[in-house]
């Protein structure tokens, strides 16, 4: 008979398995950590609802379909029963549903891999934080039985979920009314237990490791079968000498060892609000910015440079005319396409893989404008030894240019039941990039008499910050050119806002927080969408909102299919500025999402 032992205070839940063949059980003890109960009005209580809960064991070959390897369900208050008969393997996950009294799903969890071999222990423990479906749940600590939360709040702090589940957090600024605190500190976040633990670095090897609105790229310097992974920081917003300025500095945390070293290799140039993107050639490509010094912006850059994860050193690009940008862009998108890819034809072609640029923010003369233009970074030869932009071009040779300009938006690449790299035409049309959101300005196509952002305003004197809703979906390799295929509307105007995949190389997406319809406002309402080939119908409304109304705040999607979202804006534009400290956990369904 299986155990279960219940903690009063959060409802922590012990489950007991068996895995192996009969001749080699090993037991293993499931923990189930529930939400954190939190003070949001936004908050509903899952456990309150539970009827029946399901077990699921699954086995993820990277190279196949996942596998149930075993199941078992039973009432939520029964005390369960033993799974057997599961042969030892790798890539383990335990999947946790729960349902109400009327069969249907609202709760859900997964854990992080592992492996059950015959040298495993006869106990494998094995924590699963569970939450409702299709809601944000904070995270629970599980040592202090409190809620998950960074020592401070902080915005413009870089999220990267790592292969173990685990989530690094770096940097960040913390804002109090009028102050900016800029931090060199890195947290790992523990999905297994729900804790931070504070990454040790020596703040004397580099003078500014302190930094934000940066970037940071999980990258493999091993084999698939060795691998060995590293996570590049580089560039970003800091204080020098009582100004804010952007650096040239960068550091690598080895997922590993949980240390982190200073790189002697630099960027050529300062830059912040660039972008940072992972080629399979085994380099990162570091993409526009601005280039900042005593509090103002000399330039907004139009240059890349490369970083070789073998030699870890930075080269810029120079020489040619098209190793620049037609444009300088900052708080711009990088959306990586993992297609061969012609400019002009807009066929699949051999080739190496590209990176598609859109929108930002650039100066022209005296004057500042918003990009409408797309352009395309790769490879300019077929040995990769130097490196091209090239305009997006329509079949007829001219330009395709974004139907809204637009920057602090979102590009979100959408995969429609196909690989894009599997072979045959027909599979290339199933990539779509997605547009959403961003600031824009409504009535004038540029802030004319000044370079500082700060300074420009539209006719409404908003700071060179309408809001849009306007959303455009891009199909790069349609057999006639590239196409801009939909123009449609969120419910919301959102600007530095979170738009993410449910799932990995799925069609829906899901839509959340930001800065709202008016500048000053910041909302905590979730829109999800589905991205079709024939036709497109505009975003609904998810019923379940976020915990916290919060912009510029970090996220990413983990291994596990959740969602991590940490820090932001919470509050109004202006001297009422705070940094949240909080976490929330977005745990998808496997269905369809639940719309109003």
């Amino acid at each position: 008979m299986m155990q279960k032992v219940r903690f009063l205070l959060l409802g922590f839940v012990v489950l007991w398995m068996f895995l192996g063949c009969p001749a080699d059980k090993i037991s293993i003890s499931v923990t189930l950590i529930p939400p954190c109960v939190s003070e949001s009005k936004n908050f509903k209580n899952p456990l309150d609802s539970i009827s029946t809960i399901s077990l699921i064991a699954v086995r993820e070959d990277p190279n196949a379909e996942p596998e149930v390897i075993n199941s078992a369900s039973f009432p939520y208050e029964s005390g369960g029963k033993g799974i057997f008969d599961i042969p030892l393997s790798k890539n383990v996950r335990i999947v946790v549903e729960g349902y109400d009294e009327s069969n249907k799903m609202i709760l859900r969890g997964a854990s992080q891999l592992f492996d059950v071999t015959v040298n495993s222990s006869t106990n494998i423990k094995v924590p699963v934080f569970i939450a409702g479906t299709d809601a944000f749940s904070q995270s629970t600590d599980y040592a202090s039985q409190e809620c998950s939360q960074l020592p401070d709040g902080l915005q413009g702090a870089s999220v990267t979920p790592l292969p173990d589940g685990d989530v690094l957090i770096a940097g960040g600024v913390k804002i109090d009314g009028g102050a900016r605190y800029y931090y060199a500190n890195l947290y790992l976040y523990n999905s297994r237990t729900g804790t931070f633990e504070e990454i040790p670095i020596d703040d004397t090897i580099n003078e500014y490791g302190t930094r934000a609105y940066h970037t940071a790229t999980l990258y493999n310097k091993g084999t698939d079968d060795k691998p060995e992974w590293k996570v590049l920081i580089v560039g970003g917003e800091t204080y020098i000498n009582g100004k804010t300025a952007s650096i040239s500095t960068a550091e690598i945390y080895d997922v590993a060892t949980k240390k982190v070293e200073f790189l002697t290799s630099t960027l050529e140039e300062g830059r912040m609000y660039h972008t940072a993107t992972l080629m399979q050639n085994g380099k990162i490509v570091i993409i526009g910015g601005e280039n900042k010094v005593d509090g103002k912006v000399e330039s907004y850059l139009d240059t890349a440079e490369i970083f070789d994860i073998q030699e870890e050193t930075f080269t810029k690009l120079s020489g040619k005319d098209y190793n620049h940008m037609t444009y300088g862009r900052s708080r711009h998108s990088a959306t990586y396409l993992p297609l061969r890819y012609n400019t002009t034809e807009g066929k699949p072609v051999s080739g190496f893989d590209k990176v598609l640029l859109t929108g930002g923010i650039r100066k022209t003369g005296n004057s500042l404008y918003i990009n409408d233009e797309m352009e395309i970074f790769g490879c300019a030869n077929a040995n990769c030894t130097d490196y091209r932009f090239d305009i997006v071009r329509k079949s007829d040779n001219t330009s395709l240019k974004m139907i809204q300009k637009r920057y602090g938006h979102q590009a979100v690449p959408v995969m429609i039941g196909a690989d894009p790299i599997g072979g045959g035409d027909e599979e290339f049309h199933n990539f779509y990039v997605v547009f959403l959101g961003g600031y824009t300005c409504i009535g004038m196509d540029r802030c004319a008499g000044t370079t500082q952002l700060t300074d420009c305003n539209c006719p409404d004197n908003d700071v060179f910050k309408s809001i849009t809703t306007k959303i455009e979906i891009f199909e790069p390799t349609n057999s006639q050119g590239p196409q801009l295929k939909y123009t449609l509307d969120m419910n919301v105007a959102r600007a530095d806002f979170a738009a993410v995949p449910i799932e990995r190389d799925t069609d829906n997406i899901i839509i959340f927080g930001g800065y709202g319809t008016s500048v000053g406002t910041i909302t905590d309402i979730v829109e999800t969408m589905t991205v079709n080939k024939k036709t497109q119908t505009k975003p609904a409304y998810l019923k379940n909102k976020l915990l916290f109304p919060r912009a510029d705040f970090g996220f990413g999607l983990m291994s596990n299919g959740s969602i991590f979202i940490v820090g932001g804006e919470n509050g109004k534009l202006g001297n009422n500025k705070a940094s949240l400290s909080t976490v929330e956990i977005f745990v998808p369904s496997v269905s369809s999402l639940i719309s109003e």
